[in-house]
Protein backbone atom coordinates (compact mmCIF):
# COMPACT_ATOMS: atom_id res chain seq x y z
CA UNK A 1 0.00 0.00 0.00
CA UNK A 2 1.32 3.38 -0.73
CA UNK A 3 1.53 5.79 1.87
CA UNK A 4 -0.35 9.22 1.91
CA UNK A 5 0.07 12.69 3.29
CA UNK A 6 -3.63 14.21 3.77
CA UNK A 7 -4.31 17.89 3.51
CA UNK A 8 -7.72 18.59 4.98
CA UNK A 9 -10.36 21.92 4.93
CA UNK A 10 -13.87 22.21 6.79
CA UNK A 11 -17.12 24.32 5.77
CA UNK A 12 -20.01 23.16 6.48
CA UNK A 13 -23.28 23.39 4.72
CA UNK A 14 -26.84 22.72 4.47
CA UNK A 15 -27.95 22.52 0.75
CA UNK A 16 -28.14 19.61 0.20
CA UNK A 17 -29.73 16.09 1.21
CA UNK A 18 -28.33 14.34 4.19
CA UNK A 19 -27.71 10.98 3.32
CA UNK A 20 -25.60 13.13 0.18
CA UNK A 21 -23.91 16.00 1.87
CA UNK A 22 -22.48 14.10 5.20
CA UNK A 23 -21.19 11.66 2.44
CA UNK A 24 -17.06 11.43 1.34
CA UNK A 25 -16.94 10.91 -2.06
CA UNK A 26 -13.22 9.72 -3.49
CA UNK A 27 -12.06 10.78 -7.13
CA UNK A 28 -7.95 9.53 -7.93
CA UNK A 29 -5.94 10.56 -11.25
CA UNK A 30 -5.19 8.05 -13.45
CA UNK A 31 -1.94 7.42 -12.03
CA UNK A 32 -3.01 7.12 -8.67
CA UNK A 33 -0.78 9.91 -7.49
CA UNK A 34 -3.77 12.11 -6.08
CA UNK A 35 -6.57 11.32 -4.07
CA UNK A 36 -9.33 13.78 -3.37
CA UNK A 37 -12.22 13.83 -0.77
CA UNK A 38 -15.63 15.85 -0.84
CA UNK A 39 -18.94 15.96 0.16
CA UNK A 40 -21.60 14.94 -1.51
CA UNK A 41 -21.98 19.00 -2.59
CA UNK A 42 -18.58 18.89 -4.36
CA UNK A 43 -16.99 20.65 -1.53
CA UNK A 44 -13.05 19.88 -0.88
CA UNK A 45 -12.44 18.27 2.46
CA UNK A 46 -9.41 16.53 1.62
CA UNK A 47 -6.09 15.84 -0.93
CA UNK A 48 -3.87 13.03 -0.17
CA UNK A 49 -0.66 12.97 -2.06
CA UNK A 50 1.32 9.66 -2.31
CA UNK A 51 4.44 9.76 -0.83
CA UNK A 52 6.93 8.81 -3.48
CA UNK A 53 4.65 11.60 -5.70
CA UNK A 54 7.87 13.33 -6.47
CA UNK A 55 9.45 10.35 -8.23
CA UNK A 56 6.32 9.76 -9.54
CA UNK A 57 5.81 13.01 -11.55
CA UNK A 58 7.31 16.13 -12.21
CA UNK A 59 6.27 18.73 -9.44
CA UNK A 60 5.30 21.17 -12.61
CA UNK A 61 2.47 18.29 -12.99
CA UNK A 62 1.33 18.48 -9.77
CA UNK A 63 -1.76 20.70 -10.18
CA UNK A 64 -2.63 17.97 -13.47
CA UNK A 65 -3.04 15.36 -10.96
CA UNK A 66 -4.98 17.20 -8.42
CA UNK A 67 -7.95 18.90 -10.82
CA UNK A 68 -8.09 15.04 -11.89
CA UNK A 69 -8.59 13.70 -8.96
CA UNK A 70 -11.20 16.22 -7.81
CA UNK A 71 -12.71 15.86 -11.03
CA UNK A 72 -13.42 12.29 -10.31
CA UNK A 73 -14.58 13.01 -7.02
CA UNK A 74 -17.45 15.79 -7.94
CA UNK A 75 -18.32 13.57 -10.98
CA UNK A 76 -19.47 10.94 -8.29
CA UNK A 77 -20.89 13.23 -6.01
CA UNK A 78 -23.07 14.99 -8.65
CA UNK A 79 -24.12 11.43 -9.70
CA UNK A 80 -24.66 10.59 -6.51
CA UNK A 81 -27.18 13.57 -6.14
CA UNK A 82 -28.77 12.89 -9.57
CA UNK A 83 -29.83 9.19 -8.35
CA UNK A 84 -31.59 10.82 -5.19
CA UNK A 85 -33.39 13.44 -7.34
CA UNK A 86 -34.27 10.76 -9.87
CA UNK A 87 -36.05 8.90 -6.95
CA UNK A 88 -37.52 11.72 -4.90
CA UNK A 89 -41.66 11.58 -5.87
CA UNK A 90 -42.77 14.51 -7.86
CA UNK A 91 -45.19 17.07 -6.30
CA UNK A 92 -48.70 16.63 -6.84
CA UNK A 93 -49.98 18.21 -9.89
CA UNK A 94 -52.74 20.79 -9.73
CA UNK A 95 -56.04 19.43 -10.75
CA UNK A 96 -58.10 22.60 -11.64
CA UNK A 97 -58.09 26.15 -11.07
CA UNK A 98 -61.87 27.77 -9.24
CA UNK A 99 -63.87 30.19 -10.79
CA UNK A 100 -64.28 33.21 -9.53
CA UNK A 101 -61.70 33.37 -7.36
CA UNK A 102 -57.95 35.29 -8.51
CA UNK A 103 -55.83 37.84 -7.53
CA UNK A 104 -56.78 41.10 -8.03
CA UNK A 105 -55.88 41.94 -11.26
CA UNK A 106 -58.86 38.57 -12.11
CA UNK A 107 -56.29 36.09 -13.17
CA UNK A 108 -57.44 32.60 -11.85
CA UNK A 109 -56.06 31.14 -8.99
CA UNK A 110 -54.65 27.37 -9.54
CA UNK A 111 -55.03 25.43 -5.78
CA UNK A 112 -54.37 21.54 -5.69
CA UNK A 113 -57.21 19.68 -3.97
Amino acid sequence: MIGRRKFGCRRGSERAEPEVRDEAFRGQDPEGIVVVSVTGLGEVRAVELATDWKRRTDPRRLSTHVLSAANDATLRAASAQAEISEAAPMPPEPVGTLDGLGDKWGNPTTVSI
